[in-house]
């Protein structure tokens, strides 16, 4: 299956809640993800982890830190970083397992024309 992402689509961040809730308590995975969408993500979803990359979040980590102590609920949130320099890719593994696949980092959402897509078992499974 396959959403698209448009910027000219005024309830964009609309679909990617929807895809996002629907994980449930499941981890996103975004080496770029930036502080200023921590609040939405513990506000509108029930996702409970965060992977991010340690090269690509250098200056972004300590603004996450601060986040996640000052935003309330934010304790129902766990942000881990990586080392891994093959962690590129953007996805969202839902509690059940099943994986979609996220065209570009979240804060390219809304500027960047870009795709979800729910890649075939096997796929995912790797």
């Amino acid at each position: 299956m396959r959403w698209s992402l448009s910027p000219d689509d005024p309830l964009v961040y609309t679909v990617l809640t929807r895809r996002l809730a629907a994980a449930g308590e499941g981890m996103l995975v975004d080496p770029y993800f930036k502080a200023e969408y921590l609040r939405w993500i513990v506000e509108a979803t029930s996702i409970k982890r965060i992977l991010i990359s340690k090269k690509a979040s250098a200056k972004e980590r300590p603004i996450i830190s601060v986040a996640l102590g000052t935003l309330p609920n934010s304790h129902t949130i766990e942000v881990r970083a990586t080392d891994d320099a093959n962690l590129h890719d953007r996805r969202i593994i839902a509690a059940d397992g099943s994986v979609q696949m996220i065209g570009t980092s979240i804060n390219g959402i809304g500027r960047h024309e870009t795709s979800m897509i729910s890649p075939e078992p096997a796929i995912a499974k790797a």
